[in-house]
């Protein structure tokens, strides 16, 4: 969670005196009166509020300056974690919801000539068939071919191949 400035806590207060005064506009010396912070931290606070340049000093008017604290009033640290707290607790509420996450089936070699799993040919060139009967078995098809090219990456790129059929010609 991004650290919450020192002044957070007190934007009301600051809010009210800077209602109660006249001024039209507040610099880095106002600022840093106001909010209780050094000058360095009120010259940050000037740029983030977007101050402007007058003369050799930077200012902020007074309307600016309000609007920025009843933003960031509005959007308070705590609140925010808790926001994500409760989208958190929804995400996790609707995937419990959808019941237990489904497993893979381990598939079997289909042949010692060929180590794709069962149910996996190659079809054509860059074309796998894959059959399967449920989505467990796809899960495990897809398994098998992950364990084939991370155990045995050049038996598994040789069995991608595509081999013409005996009998047909190459186009």
């Amino acid at each position: 969670m991004p650290r919450t400035p020192s002044w957070f806590n007190k934007i009301e207060e600051i809010k009210a005196k800077i209602e109660a005064t006249t001024a039209f506009a507040f610099d880095r010396a106002a600022i840093s009166e106001l909010f209780n912070i050094s000058q360095r931290q009120a010259a940050n606070l000037l740029d983030e509020v977007g101050a402007e340049k007058i003369g050799g000093a930077f200012i902020v008017p007074r309307a600016r300056l309000l609007a920025y604290l009843n933003g960031r009033a509005e959007e308070s640290p705590t609140r925010k974690e808790q926001e994500r707290k409760v989208a958190l607790a929804l995400k996790l509420a609707e995937i419990r919801a959808a019941g237990p996450p489904m497993r893979a089936v381990r598939v079997a070699q289909s042949r010692p000539d060929n180590p794709l799993p069962a149910g996996v040919s190659v079809v054509g060139p860059g074309e796998l068939r894959v059959v399967y009967d449920s989505p467990n078995a796809v899960l495990g098809v897809i398994l098998g071919l992950a364990e084939l090219s991370e155990i045995n990456p050049l038996a598994f790129a040789d069995s991608l191949e595509y081999r013409t059929p005996e009998g047909e010609q190459e186009e």
